[in-house]
């Protein structure tokens, strides 16, 4: 079993327990961040309701973060930086097909990340520290992504690559 928070900017988080068969099976709490349901005319002004919502669940056990959505901004980053077992992340951008993870390395360093899956980003570069100690990445529908921190050199932890759709060996390319 899994328990959900699911949150949106215009919405108190609603917490839910589900039969765990979408994510790992060693997670226990996910925080979802849908920004991409809430109708919200600028996604970019984040209110600080919500973002006392966000510094509130930081300070549960949660080891999952789902962004839906917009890419989120800096004051969100910053409200879950007291999250301390986030071990996997998922950013499943919006219309506007945008992933900046850059942010993660500044807020979530202490992560314990081993999952990353990005979702319907175009044209981005993925740049996060994180890269070098996940052992499982998931490209879904992404599209012209690069990956400037992998070198053949660098050290990496990966084990998996799943890629899906688009441009997979483009995408496979790069990571040799």
């Amino acid at each position: 079993m899994l328990t959900t928070t699911t949150i949106t900017p215009i919405d108190a988080p609603i917490t839910t327990t589900i039969n765990n068969t979408l994510y790992p099976s060693h997670l226990h709490h996910a925080l979802i961040i849908d920004r991409d349901s809430s109708g919200q005319a600028n996604p970019d002004t984040d209110d600080s309701t919500f973002l006392n919502h966000l510094r509130n669940l930081a300070k549960q056990p949660i080891d999952m973060v789902q962004f839906l959505g917009d890419t989120p901004s800096l004051a969100i980053w910053e409200a879950l930086k007291d999250l301390k077992n986030v071990s996997h992340l998922e950013m499943l951008s919006g219309y506007d097909e945008t992933c900046n993870i850059t942010p993660l390395d500044q807020v979530g360093s202490s992560w314990p990340l081993q999952s990353l899956v990005i979702g319907s980003a175009a044209g981005e570069s993925i740049n996060t520290a994180h890269l070098q100690t996940i052992t499982s990445l998931k490209l879904d529908y992404c599209c012209g992504l690069s990956f400037d921190l992998c070198t053949r050199d660098s050290p990496s932890k990966l084990k998996q690559l799943t890629i899906i759709e688009n441009d997979a060996c483009d995408h496979f390319i790069k990571f040799q």
